[in-house]
């Protein structure tokens, strides 16, 4: 797995925190997941472009809260 380094402000930071509280996820793991899916969400529109075409995608119960799947 790749490494990255986000420089966020204080309300970005905020907002993570309290996103982190509600889905019972580590922070690290909410911005792994939003930028996955920003990634994704890019090459929405031109799939035959996506670098990662034939390696899946993510799921929505990824961020379902704990105990909401179960």
């Amino acid at each position: 797995m790749s490494h990255i380094t986000v420089h966020i402000d204080v309300a970005t930071a905020e907002r993570l925190r309290v996103i982190s509280e509600v889905f019972e996820r580590p922070i690290e793991e909410i911005c792994c997941l939003s930028i996955a899916e920003s990634a994704h969400a890019y090459f929405e529109r031109q799939p035959n472009q996506d670098p990662a075409r034939d390696m899946g995608q993510l799921h929505a119960c990824l961020l379902a809260p704990a105990g909401v799947l179960s």
